[in-house]
């Protein structure tokens, strides 16, 4: 017998990652992936999880927006696999994370040009001023 499943996410701030990261790893939830989309002037950031046992809604997690220049907390203290998805948002996306547990530092990928999926990005590091100095 199929159970039906939907997906459900909510809106989140990037310091809240780690909580989030927290409350699902306590639930038994298991880490499925972090997908990156850009946006006009930022990134989308799509955490998700979900229940082992396949009888609850399916997958469920948050959105997160990453104003361009910004730094996210790395959740590999609580799911260490979400190495490889830091890891690609940041080489693909310019997002970068506080405290990956595996830290490529920017060669997880060979690209031809910085952050091919957000150009914006190249002209925006994320350093402590790097959002103050994108939005002038």
């Amino acid at each position: 017998m199929r159970h039906h499943q939907t997906s459900t996410f909510t809106e989140a701030e990037a310091s809240q990652v780690v909580a989030i990261a927290s409350a699902y790893k306590e639930r038994g939830w298991e880490f499925s992936q972090i997908c990156a989309t850009t946006l006009e002037d930022s990134v989308e950031l799509l955490y998700a999880y979900c229940d082992p046992s396949y009888t609850a809604t399916g997958l469920e997690g948050v959105r997160v927006n990453v104003p361009d220049g910004t730094s996210v907390p790395s959740i590999t203290g609580v799911y260490p696999a979400a190495f490889v998805f830091e890891n690609e948002s940041h080489d693909l996306f310019g997002v970068s994370f506080e405290d990956i547990n595996i830290d490529f530092g920017g060669e997880f990928y060979t690209v031809a040009v910085a952050y091919p999926m957000n150009p914006r990005a190249a002209a925006c590091p994320a350093e402590p001023q790097g959002e103050e100095a994108c939005n002038e």
